[in-house]
């Protein structure tokens, strides 16, 4: 990881990200596809009494095959696209600032979101 000073001289380390991603999804993974697993284990068989019990995997798959069908993979979009008083407030608002405003916005969310640094 390196260590770079922002403009204020601040410390800002930008290589985190690349080393924690990966744990963060890999965390994901074993949480969602143990708590498919474990309910699919303790309401499923009862429900229906065709069905077995399932490996840690299978609902590691399960899991992907739900999002695939109900939800989806694209970056970005997410909940901001939804639209909306929220949205429609923040762009309207945008609108209407000066170019000082625009300038003082920017740098306030990257103080919020990076310590103060550009990222």
């Amino acid at each position: 990881m390196t260590e770079e000073t922002d403009k204020t001289g601040k410390k800002c380390c930008r290589g985190w990200k690349f080393v924690l991603i990966p744990f963060c999804i890999a965390a994901a993974v074993l949480i969602f596809g143990t708590l498919v697993m474990y309910l699919w284990n303790a309401f499923m068989p009862d429900i229906f009494s065709g069905l077995k019990p399932i490996t840690f995997w299978q609902a590691v798959g399960l899991t992907v095959l739900a999002k695939i069908l109900f939800g989806s993979f694209s970056r970005g979009c997410g909940r901001r696209c939804r639209g909306g008083r929220h949205s429609y407030y923040w762009s309207q608002k945008w609108k209407n600032m000066s170019e000082e405003e625009r300038a003082k916005m920017k740098e306030e969310w990257a103080n919020k979101r990076c310590g103060g640094s550009e990222c």
